[in-house]
């Protein structure tokens, strides 16, 4: 039977496109790089030049080559100018074109050595929406896997999403942005970060898990944990896996490890943390509280929050008043001391919303409130999508990285490629979001 509850709207969150200067902000991504750059560009950069390896099937150059012009030249008034105007680069150049003879997993296996041979700064891969859904024998999974492996940032492009007969095609203004977003990132960029300088948190660390039955028909499970370090603002600083295991003591050691790792390398860039705030879609677990006890003894005076964000669920937020059904997004609803629901889907403009809230419990000593507007602040850094995302980045990151492990995976036990999934994220890709 439907519940009426007392919520309280958090903050709306907003888009800040410049490290020196809090005021440079804008609700709307496309227009704040446009008209001030990424967030990093007002100060050194490790990167001003870049270039690029197109990998695509012969039979689809057309396609491929309409992409390429409007990333490097620009497309419409969203994106006028191309890669080097909208992120403030100096140079910026396709360097090397691989062409696939064939779509079949074989024709992209060919190419992979062309493709290190190249050494350019990322390979924009250009597959199929029902290339991604092949299973044991797609090319999306096993070209990403292989080039992360071997230390190569790689762009997947569907190619469904540039033709306008696809029920997957997306108009290429907006295609453009989210594209060049995500490679942005993977050079190594902060796009964009949300602006919350109040925030009492510095650190936040998403974990996750990845559960995987090898072989097709029984076999054994193995676990493998992983988690990644952001910045109160959305910036991505970090990530740590551990070894895949089928020893739940062994996933709980390493995965503390993991934890403990990722607020080192914070430590190490930036200042010892005061304040981390551990984000978990599972159960809180030993994992997440014997890394709170090592990082308490580690950093003097730090305080470390652990909370769990379930989407599993029964609860479903409705407003009767709205023609959608779906309530505002933002709203917190405290169903005791240390927890509630935060609504971060909701109506959505351009996007789909839900009626899914995320309930939130928390162990520690901060506010859950204000744990609530860190989650709920944490959606519009997806770099991905420009609108955000029904989740914050740490859990959407999370599922990403699960689905790339999982998958990689099933390509793996077929004998088609071969990735040693503990090693299949290259030491030099750790610091950027290779998951995009």
């Amino acid at each position: 039977m439907p519940r009426r509850l007392h919520a309280e709207q958090l903050e709306t969150p907003t888009h800040r496109f410049d490290y020196t200067n809090p005021s440079i902000t804008d609700s709307i991504v496309g227009r704040g790089l446009g008209n001030y750059g990424p967030f990093d560009s007002s100060i050194s950069r490790d990167f001003t030049d870049a270039t690029f390896t197109m990998v695509y099937p012969e039979s689809w150059e057309s396609d491929a080559q309409r992409f390429q012009d409007a990333l490097i030249d620009g497309h419409s008034t969203y994106y006028p100018n191309g890669f080097e105007s909208f992120f403030r680069m100096d140079n910026v150049a396709v360097g090397n074109t691989v062409t696939v003879d064939g779509t079949d997993l074989n024709a992209y296996l060919d190419v992979v050595d062309h493709i290190q041979a190249a050494d350019d700064d990322i390979a924009i891969v250009f597959t199929s929406h029902e290339m991604r859904t092949r299973g044991y024998r797609s090319p999306y999974w096993a070209m990403k896997a292989l080039l992360t492996s071997a230390g190569i940032p790689s762009q997947m492009v569907l190619v469904d999403k540039l033709r306008r007969r696809s029920p997957h095609h997306v108009d290429l203004q907006y295609l453009i942005v989210n594209i060049a977003c995500q490679v942005y990132a993977k050079l190594g960029g902060t796009p964009w970060v949300v602006n919350r300088p109040s925030s009492p948190v510095d650190l936040i660390i998403g974990v996750g898990k990845s559960e995987y039955q090898s072989g097709r028909v029984g076999g054994v499970e193995r676990t493998l944990g992983f988690a990644s370090a952001y910045q109160s603002n959305g910036a991505f600083l970090w990530f740590d896996a551990t070894q895949a295991t089928t020893s739940h003591s062994t996933f709980t050691d390493q995965l503390t490890d993991s934890i403990v790792t990722a607020a080192e390398k914070y430590a190490e860039r930036e200042m010892p943390p005061e304040n981390i705030v551990v984000h978990s879609y599972k159960r809180i677990g030993d994992a997440e509280r014997n890394a709170k006890d090592r990082l308490e003894d580690e950093f003097d005076g730090v305080d470390v929050v652990l909370s769990h964000l379930n989407t599993t669920h029964d609860f479903r937020l409705y407003d009767d008043t709205d023609s959608s059904g779906l309530s505002e997004r933002g709203l917190w609803i405290q169903t005791g001391e240390n927890k509630g629901f935060v609504m971060t889907g909701g109506r959505r403009d351009y996007r789909p919303g839900s009626p899914v809230p995320i309930e939130l419990t928390v162990e520690g000593d901060t506010a859950t409130q204000a744990i609530a507007q860190g989650i709920y602040d944490l959606c519009s850094v997806y770099w991905k999508d420009q609108f955000g995302a029904n989740l914050p980045i740490t859990i959407r990151y999370a599922e990403d990285i699960a689905d790339i492990v999982e998958n990689t995976q099933k390509v793996d036990d077929e004998g088609l490629i071969s990735v040693d999934i503990d090693r299949l994220v290259h030491p030099r890709l750790r610091d950027i979001p290779w998951f995009l």
